[in-house]
């Protein structure tokens, strides 16, 4: 038995297939260029095997579906007795078309500057010679931030890659990027807001009266009763801190000058209350009222493992517009405490505080779309899961479906 090769055109790439016949017509080799596509042999007993490659190119489906077309090759079969041509046949050889397969692998990580996810959207197959992978959206937290910013959301011009940053100018938070085998990469280079402390003191806080010292619980209550709760900032004074709807000071509801406030944050869990875990603090707000033309108020703030700011004098020129100014602890780094002190002839009340923790307790979700397109046309969509998180110990699914990744 002889093999002849098959009639019409026939493409792997784009490059035509050639035929080649070889072992005295036992074995048909077919070939795009240097590549071997598909090679058939068969035996003079009828036995035969084909080994495909290579891609045989077929017709797109269409747009947007993955229909897995088929293509027939026939090959022809010359049978001989004694060298006598005895008959002829067909070997019809059905090709069916590769179609990219979901294949998702979700991604947790710890909250840090320094995270790196590998992980699958898709399985492309065999169709990989001009495969390509877009992220096509992004679904995040509502008001996600980095340091008291807004995230901004860009994606690159080959849609391969999603930029988050802080601000539109700002530095990159993280990006998020497909490559072309179906693989994707998650990397994390500023911390995540993902738990937020706030209160404006004015409605939260009634008279309490003049205490040694107010704290700021994990659960957003501003209280004197150092047991009431898991504290995670600490207020002191030169005095007696006197909270009101008007504002907090020391002795009465004013800073001032000769007087100092100290914000002590609990990196050590001195709170009597939550465990053992630290309630770590990166970026403080503190609102300031009353912050006249040449007076001002200046802090010192001090960085858990050592290093200070320095003394940083606020003018009222220096407020954003709602009359705060922030404190960063170093990228990476965390806050141990800040001391206030008005200047000469300074008389402030301070109105508002925000605290930017790392509570454990609080986990986020980032949802990323897809569309991941083989060689050949065939399309398949999906959406992978990132969750942020702040806790050391990470908190997946109970099957071995996820990725874990952080500091």
């Amino acid at each position: 038995m002889t093999l002849v090769a098959p009639t019409g055109t026939f493409k792997s790439g784009g490059v035509d297939i050639t035929w080649s016949l070889t072992n005295a017509g036992h074995t048909l080799t077919g070939s795009a260029g240097s590549a071997t596509i598909i090679v058939v042999a068969i035996t003079d007993g009828g036995v035969y095997s084909v080994t495909l490659s290579g891609p045989i190119d077929q017709a797109a489906p269409p747009v947007g579906t993955s229909v897995e077309n088929t293509i027939d090759l026939g090959i022809g079969v010359n049978v001989t007795s004694s060298g006598n041509p005895v008959g002829t046949s067909t070997l019809t050889v059905t090709v069916e078309d590769d179609s990219p397969l979901i294949a998702v692998t979700p991604g947790h990580f710890e909250n840090s500057t320094h995270t790196v996810l590998n992980g699958t959207l898709a399985i492309i197959g065999a169709d990989s010679n001009g495969a390509d992978v877009n992220i096509t959206g992004i679904t995040p937290p509502a008001g996600l931030s980095s340091g008291g910013v807004a995230l901004v959301y860009t994606t690159s011009p080959d849609g391969s890659t999603i930029t988050a940053t802080a601000g539109a100018l700002g530095p990159v938070v993280f990006t998020m990027h497909a490559n072309a085998d179906g693989t994707y990469v998650f990397t994390q280079s500023a911390l995540l807001d993902l738990s937020v402390l706030q209160t404006d003191l004015q409605s939260s806080v009634g008279a309490g009266g003049p205490q040694p010292a107010y704290y700021f619980d994990t659960n957003g209550v501003f209280t004197s009763v150092e047991s009431a709760g898991d504290w995670a900032v600490k207020i002191t004074g030169s005095g007696d801190i006197n909270p009101s709807q008007q504002g907090m000071g020391v002795g009465n509801n004013h800073l001032s000058t000769g007087e100092f406030m100290t914000f002590e944050f609990d990196d050590e869990h001195l709170s009597t209350v939550g465990g053992s875990v630290p309630n770590l603090t990166y970026i403080a707000k503190i609102g300031v009222q009353d912050l006249g033309v040449g007076e001002t108020l200046t802090y010192t703030a001090f960085y858990v493992g050592g290093g200070t700011s320095g003394s940083v004098v606020i003018h009222s020129s220096d407020l954003a517009p709602d009359g705060t100014f922030q404190i960063s602890a170093p990228l990476g780094g965390f806050l141990d405490y800040i001391t206030l002190t008005p200047g000469a002839n300074t008389d402030v009340r301070i109105n508002s505080f925000t605290a930017f923790t790392l509570d454990d307790s609080i986990t986020k979700d980032i949802s990323f779309g897809y569309t991941a397109i083989d060689g050949d046309g065939d399309t398949v969509t999906g959406s992978v899961l990132i969750t942020a998180q702040n806790s050391h110990t990470l908190t997946g699914t109970a099957g071995n479906d996820a990725l874990g990744g952080g500091s």
